[in-house]
């Protein structure tokens, strides 16, 4: 199976600027960007959590979404903070992995009917 390339997903959207999501909120979206994805493709959509971000695989892609929460040892609990988390991912990483770190992409959209950029 070919190793999947990785977009870290910011989840605040530049163009259409949106209010800041809830864990419980930014779950909904989650699902209904799985949604989303699944119908603009043939391939299933699998999704991984971790305990700071959400994941979604779809044939050669990974999504990574920052979750919006905030605890003992990090602070993703605004947008700038988790776009901030993003670029400071992709920037390490994309040092030894540039054909797997691709970028940073915005949710636009609702939580209802979340796109990527």
């Amino acid at each position: 199976m070919p190793t999947p390339s990785q977009a870290t997903v910011g989840s605040d959207a530049t163009a259409t600027p949106t209010p800041e999501l809830s864990l419980t909120q930014q779950a909904y979206m989650v699902q209904h960007l799985c949604d989303w994805l699944r119908e603009r493709s043939d391939s299933a959509v699998e999704r991984f959590e971790t305990h700071i971000s959400v994941v979604l695989v779809q044939g050669g892609h990974a999504y990574k979404i920052k979750k919006a929460l905030a605890n003992a040892f990090l602070d993703q609990s605004t947008l700038a903070r988790r776009r901030h988390a993003c670029m400071e991912e992709l920037r390490l990483n994309r040092r030894l992995a540039p054909e797997l770190y691709l970028g940073v992409v915005n949710i636009t959209g609702t939580p209802e009917a979340p796109e990527l950029d």
